[in-house]
């Protein structure tokens, strides 16, 4: 791991003023660890490993040392149909803060994951709470640095990867981590200003699931059907201005996606 991947070493990268960071060598989550304790407005919470991380659907992410596991925890001033572009404008801020730090570009698939040379390094998952009117998000990043091809020992289907065995690079955690606490930052502005056409421009861009045959993935990805369930795949066509999967069927109908996730037809003709 190359740098001083801690609370002090991380601070280096931020401005002085930057007083909302809590650093944990282990935890079970981030995410969980912001859902127990009362936190302040715009906290980080970091954390060197996790023991219990999880994605969407309820799946185990892996969190070995050497990654990147970070959950932004705020309540912006927004009402409540925007908080749909939340993961697609992180998926965005991600891509920004990897690129800044080791001059990598990564490409998303629908609707968070983060991928490097087709591999998968990365994924968000934002979780939202009420209290009253207000929003409390809870956007969870975990991202593979310096971890090497045996911590994937799991991976049978080989689709997981990190900066490391991806590039040859070796990144310093503690600069990325600065680097997307800046850019989430800048994030929730964009957000509560409604700056939303910057982003959906560089998701279209950097979406690998558009232009390609799909399945749709239904109940942790143990059925394939479609919302109406008239359909279990389609043609992605388009994201939408709320970061929604527009799908075209067979029948010439169409139906925009929210939630669920995809699995894209490859070169091979098999469905990944």
């Amino acid at each position: 791991m190359s740098g001083n991947f801690s609370a002090e070493g991380i601070k280096k990268y931020l401005p002085e003023s930057f007083d909302r960071l809590i650093f944990l060598d282990e935890v079970d989550s981030t995410n969980e660890f912001c859902k127990r304790e009362v936190l302040p407005d715009g906290t980080f919470v970091v954390a060197a490993t996790q023991s219990g991380g999880k994605g969407r659907l309820g799946r185990r992410f892996e969190s070995e040392r050497g990654g990147v596991f970070l959950s932004f925890c705020f309540s912006p001033k927004i009402p409540a149909e925007r908080l749909a572009c939340v993961t697609g404008m992180a998926a965005v801020s991600v891509t920004r803060a990897v690129f800044d730090v080791t001059g990598e570009k990564c490409s998303v698939k629908w609707v968070n994951d983060i991928l490097l040379s087709g591999k998968k390094i990365g994924g968000i998952l934002c979780e939202t709470e009420f209290c009253g009117d207000a929003p409390k998000v809870i956007l969870g990043i975990g991202i593979n640095c310096n971890n090497s091809a045996r911590d994937f020992f799991w991976d049978e289907e080989k689709k997981a990867g990190s900066i490391l065995t991806e590039t040859g690079k070796t990144v310093d955690v503690s600069c990325l981590v600065a680097s997307l606490a800046q850019h989430l930052e800048i994030l929730r502005g964009d957000l509560e200003e409604g700056n939303f056409a910057p982003y959906l421009e560089e998701y279209r861009r950097l979406c690998t699931t558009l232009g390609r045959d799909v399945t749709l993935l239904w109940r942790g990805g143990k059925s394939e059907f479609s919302q109406s369930g008239e359909h279990a795949g389609g043609f992605a066509m388009d994201i939408s201005d709320t970061f929604g999967l527009v799908v075209e069927y067979s029948d010439g109908t169409s139906e925009e996606l929210h939630s669920g996730e995809v699995s894209v037809r490859g070169d091979s003709g098999e469905y990944q």
